[in-house]
């Protein structure tokens, strides 16, 4: 984005559970990675995102637990209630940097709450709406949706002036291309 300043832009996350089957207290990482992709594409996926995270400043670890992420996409929807695209962003940086980086639970409750604050978000608030369970049918609706009209079946998913659709990581170049588009 920042290589094409004469276009405005505005994020919108949306959600998407790569394994909605996983509980919310969580599983070894690199268990589910490797039971998932086998072992031998594990040992190869994981020094090359390393080695990519590095270049962005990202500094990926593999430990911990991965666990249900539907209270996380809950929260990410909120957060664009309290604050638009800033705030929503913000919550998305922190989640993965928590994560990626320091090997959290996404299905952790504290580990949400801490996010969120770290993005600007009241805890106890944050806390409240968590527990309350609002927002549960708006994002299983949405995911729904985007699965449906959008044919989304993996992340990252890119929808680009509404129109436009990228799957999978992408060299930033691919980007520019499709953001030239719109300049005005």
């Amino acid at each position: 984005m920042a290589r094409c300043p004469g276009i405005d832009f505005e994020v919108r996350w949306r959600p998407f559970m790569l394994d909605p089957s996983l509980p919310a207290e969580g599983v070894d990482k690199i268990s589910r990675y490797n039971a998932k992709f086998g072992p031998e594409r594990v040992q190869k996926m994981l020094p090359y995102m390393k080695s990519v995270g590095e270049q962005d400043g990202i500094a990926f670890s593999y430990g911990g637990l991965v666990g249900n992420t539907f209270d996380s996409h809950r929260l990410i929807e909120w957060s664009w209630s309290k604050g638009g695209a800033s705030c929503q962003d913000k919550v998305v940086e922190a989640l993965f940097s928590r994560y990626f980086e320091l090997e959290k639970n996404m299905g952790d409750h504290a580990v949400l709450v801490d996010a969120a604050s770290a993005a600007g978000l009241d805890a106890e608030e944050t806390r409240t709406f968590l527990q309350s369970g609002d927002l549960s049918s708006e994002v299983t609706a949405d995911m729904e949706r985007f699965r449906r009209e959008h044919r989304v079946s993996g992340v990252p998913f890119f929808i680009i002036g509404g129109r436009d659709r990228l799957s999978g990581a992408q060299d930033a170049d691919v980007f520019v291309h499709m953001f030239r588009k719109f300049e005005s």
